[in-house]
């Protein structure tokens, strides 16, 4: 009797967590299946906080703001600040992104900081559909509306001697949390809003017209971004 108990208990235990891990999943349609998938997944490194950088540095930070906006999605308003540190001899026109969404706030800290997009090691292909089809007017970042799929918010990180900066990409949907879905050193190239398609690359454009870098796809879809692998 207690060896049957005890076999009921883990059955149940087993099955309740089964359930709990499906509701934290999405379904989408992947070659032609619908499946569960991990929602909101991050391509590239996840972002150090400020205190993870005073704490490295043993020195206190503030910011001071140098831009704003507002995101109208649907019948949710959310207001965009961006932030630099005070004082910081260091590259970046700015290190942190904060939202204040429905009342409530969440940030984003580089503390490589993010830079003006105008800067052509950055927008290598001069996308000017991207660019024209911008929401917001500032000179820092670039939005982007996506089909049933809020905003993306688009941010330049500073290249290092060869190397890309961080290309950053920030989800914002309706009464939501905005995600970080995509951190990762490449160089912009372009964005269909139609269907999703970010090319982007880790070598600079000479290098790609001379056939010695490529192109790299990746394909939103309503878990973040996939990279598109051709066989």
């Amino acid at each position: 009797m207690k060896l049957y108990l005890v076999l009921l208990v883990s059955i149940l235990m087993f099955t309740y967590c089964g359930n709990k891990k499906q509701d934290d999943k999405i379904p989408e349609n992947i070659n032609g299946k619908r499946v569960m998938v991990d929602s909101l997944n991050l391509v590239g490194e996840y972002l150090c906080s400020p205190q993870d950088l005073m704490k490295e540095l043993k020195i206190n930070i503030d910011f001071e703001g140098i831009d704003s906006f507002k995101i109208s999605i649907e019948d949710c308003m959310c207001w965009v600040y961006l932030e630099k540190i005070k004082d910081w001899g260091d590259p970046g026109d700015f290190h942190k992104i904060r939202f204040n969404i429905s009342g409530k706030e969440y940030s984003y800290f580089n503390k490589l900081g993010w830079v003006r997009y105008e800067n052509d090691y950055i927008m290598q292909n001069e996308d000017d559909d991207f660019v024209d089809s911008d929401l917001i007017n500032s000179k820092y970042c670039i939005v982007q509306s996506v089909q049933n799929n809020g905003c993306l918010i688009f941010l330049f990180g500073y290249p290092y001697a060869s190397e890309p900066g961080l290309l950053s990409i920030i989800k914002v949907q309706e009464e939501g949390k905005p995600y970080l879905i995509f951190n990762d050193n490449y160089f912009f190239s372009s964005f269909e809003v139609e269907n999703g398609s970010l090319i982007v690359s880790r070598f600079y454009k000479d290098e790609i017209l001379s056939n010695k870098g490529s192109l790299e796809t990746f394909i939103l879809r309503k878990t973040g971004f996939r990279k598109l692998i051709l066989e």
